[in-house]
């Protein structure tokens, strides 16, 4: 079943059901309404937009917590996600941006959901850009990268969970990703081609990164400040820091 472009207005819900998709569909979720996915359903390569809370009104609400899936395996797809309203993910994993559309999610990704559950993930697919803008997501399961960008713009912005690189992407983080000049999500298999972009360490001649194997710490020292990410079972342990085009530092592995 295909569902065309539209907007869900406010106090009303939009449902998928049995093995529905919303294809490729443009749906944008508006304060007080839900999109929500039951059984089988998906989201296909749909671009999915949440309005953010207004005042005490609640912004927009996706929830996939109802759905197994079209594999009845907890795994869904959607082309891609954005806005400030709720992303509710149950058990699932989801997997993002297929579209290609580089977007930003400055609401909420959570576990839970009507239909409960927790551990949710996200894969980030595609060549787009996705940023998380919103400090404290709750979505447990973490994130695996496989194409594309990513970009955190907030403390607990990517959730609680490891970063896991799965394929050549970047990963972007703010300096309003860190706290106290350390990266709090644990970074694994990091490998050549992939990159690390500290966009806020200010890029100076003899910038240099070091990972220390003992502790699992990449140390990125630059101009007199050091910016501190937890590195497991990178794929090398040998790094280069080197200027990102836009001021900040970038990293990336060097095999001898």
């Amino acid at each position: 079943m295909t569902y065309v472009t539209g907007t869900v207005g406010d106090d009303i819900q939009l449902n998928f059901r049995d093995h529905s998709s919303a294809a490729a569909a443009t749906i944008t979720t508006g304060p007080l309404a839900r999109t929500e996915f039951f059984d089988f359903a998906n989201a296909g390569a749909a671009a999915l937009i949440t309005a953010g809370s207004e005042g005490s009104i609640t912004g927009g609400i996706v929830d996939f917590s109802n759905s197994r899936g079209p594999g009845d395996n907890h795994q869904l797809t959607v082309g891609s996600i954005a806005g400030g309203g709720f992303y509710l993910l149950g058990a699932n994993r989801l997997i993002v941006g297929s579209d290609g559309h580089s977007t930003t999610v400055s609401g909420f990704i959570e576990d839970g959901g009507d239909g409960g559950g927790s551990g949710a993930s996200l894969v980030k697919v595609g060549h787009g850009t996705l940023t998380l803008s919103g400090a404290d997501n709750s979505f447990s399961g973490g994130i695996r990268l496989e194409a594309g960008a990513l970009d955190l713009g907030a403390i607990g912005a990517a959730g609680p969970g490891a970063i896991t690189f799965a394929g050549r992407a970047l990963l972007r983080i703010a300096n309003a990703a860190l706290s106290a000049h350390q990266f709090g999500n644990p970074i694994d298999a990091f490998a050549r081609h992939d990159v690390l972009d500290l966009t806020g360490l200010k890029f100076h001649h003899r910038a240099s990164a070091t990972y220390h194997g003992a502790s699992h710490h990449l140390a990125v020292h630059s101009g007199g400040v050091t910016d501190t990410l937890t590195l497991n079972s990178p794929h090398g342990t040998h790094f280069e820091a080197t200027n990102d085009g836009h001021g900040g530092t970038e990293v990336f592995l060097v095999f001898a």
